[in-house]
């Protein structure tokens, strides 16, 4: 796919994203359910950016397989989760390399 989607949306339907790929975004967080981010494919052998995301100026920010984790970690915990609290999860997890605890305070908590 090569046109901006809302971070909201691809976290949505990450199920239905093909395995290989990654998360592109502009930067770290702060994020919103509408962030732009593009999902492409990512060439594993390399540490360089696919194209589009170079030409856009975005960054890496996280695997398909890692961002799933976080969405049924999620999901989960709260069947009913809302696409912000799938937001607050990812940055929880980008950030602390951890993931969140839903309705918890102690955010650094691991759940597996």
């Amino acid at each position: 796919m090569s046109r901006l989607e809302s971070l909201g949306t691809v976290l949505c339907e990450v199920g239905d994203r093909p395995r290989g790929y990654a998360l592109y975004m502009r930067g770290g967080p702060p994020w919103t359910v509408e962030s732009e981010c593009l999902m492409l494919e990512r060439d594993l052998y390399s540490d360089g950016l696919p194209q589009l995301a170079s030409e856009k100026g975005l960054m890496m920010i996280l695997s398909t397989a890692q961002i799933r984790q976080v969405v049924v970690n999620a999901r989960r915990q709260k069947p009913d989760v809302q696409p912000g609290e799938l937001v607050a999860a990812l940055a929880h997890y980008y950030v602390n390399d951890s993931f969140v605890v839903l309705g918890n305070n102690d955010v650094g908590t691991r759940r597996d």
